[in-house]
């Protein structure tokens, strides 16, 4: 009994300074789902909604969730077009870009990106010709740019918005955000496109453990 005495007093010792929740045999696991969100028609100076995407709920029995995971990945493509008409050279820079946004059903905002391409091309006075070509002028063809970002929400809020049976929808908007330094007659030829994938961590969940006492222990040794 005595060589159990120090054994026993360390047991009790790690009991009472721990935490009184234990995990039972956690086991964590992840589920994802992917949805594309179409190539839009050329875009104007007002947003495009790609429209709404229903992703399944996570309504996996006898597991919590921990995580709700976002990544959102969009591309630009399409061409700038330009032409100087001013009677000394110059450099036209250009932004070809669109902001694309990833929304709560609310429609406040999850997830942004927005890809883009930077160019700046030194022009000559106007050639006298308008084709955006020649020395003057300038066409940038066959552009594209892609870009992702993810978050991961682990609220209470953001996880109950995720859980239970059914679907989410969530919107997904983009907005032509090019502009241009230089050029007196310009044009861009812009369209976006998207994708998105929600991935749900879970775990087991974790359940109370009966806290110990003294004549508890005393009683497993006797």
């Amino acid at each position: 009994m005595s060589s159990l005495r120090p054994f026993i007093a360390s047991l009790t010792a790690a009991l009472f300074l721990s935490p009184g929740l234990f995990p039972a045999d956690a086991q964590a696991g992840s589920v994802t789902y992917a949805s594309p969100y179409p190539l839009s028609p050329y875009l104007a100076s007002a947003p495009y909604a790609f429209g709404v995407t229903a992703f399944p709920k996570f309504d996996v029995p006898d597991v919590c969730l921990v995580s709700v995971c976002v990544k959102l990945d969009g591309l630009v493509t399409g061409s700038v077009s330009f032409e100087n008409y001013d009677n000394f050279p110059k450099t036209v820079t250009s932004t070809f870009t669109a902001k694309i946004e990833l929304k709560r059903p609310d429609l406040t905002p999850l997830v942004a990106v927005q890809p883009a391409v930077l160019n700046s091309d030194p022009v000559t006075a106007f050639d006298g010709v308008l084709d955006y070509a020649g020395t003057s002028g300038l066409t940038h063809a066959d552009l594209l740019a892609s870009v992702a970002d993810s978050l991961c929400l682990t609220g209470a809020a953001d996880l109950a918005l995720f859980s239970g049976p059914g679907t989410i929808s969530l919107p997904c908007t983009v907005t032509n955000l090019s502009t241009q330094s230089g050029a007196n007659s310009w044009s861009f030829a812009i369209k976006a496109a998207a994708s998105a994938l929600i991935t749900y961590t879970y775990t087991d969940c974790i359940v109370p453990v009966r806290p110990a006492s003294w004549g508890r222990l005393k009683s497993l040794y006797r």
